[in-house]
């Protein structure tokens, strides 16, 4: 029962409704305890992500990435989402008002064109390896 609740919590974003519902039917407790589990799971996430940011932007210009997309603010988490792009694996750029999105750091480009190889179709099609030299860093 509780899984459900996890899961219903972190798929919808009215969780106050969500919450409610919880409160008819259980204890305070385990109330307690799924809101405490997805704290804890986001602010795990936001980590990763800050840490991955902060290599990228540390990144030997020798390394390569990926280059996935450039898109706007509204649409980069339906699109990280949709392609089921690893949280801690993809850094964002801000270009004007887009931002653009690039994954992992590689040390050949061999081992970049190996992931790429992995990706989904869709940004497979439309994704490039770039040297992180040619990015301006």
């Amino acid at each position: 029962y509780i899984k459900n609740i996890k899961n219903n919590i972190q798929k919808k974003k009215n969780t106050k409704k969500i919450i409610k519902k919880i409160i008819k039917k259980k204890s305070k407790k385990k109330i307690i305890k799924v809101a405490k589990t997805i704290i804890k799971n986001k602010i795990v996430k936001q980590q990763k992500a800050t840490t991955f940011q902060m290599k990228f932007d540390n990144a030997n210009p020798k390394q390569f990435t990926i280059y996935l997309t450039t898109i706007s603010k509204g649409n980069l988490n339906r699109y990280i989402k949709r392609y089921s792009i690893k949280n801690d694996n993809y850094a964002v750029i801000k270009t004007n008002n887009n931002y653009k999105v690039y994954f992992g750091l590689y040390n050949t480009k061999k081992e970049a064109l190996k992931m790429k190889d992995s990706l989904h179709p869709t940004i497979y099609q439309t994704s490039e390896i770039k040297p992180i030299k040619a990015l301006g860093k």
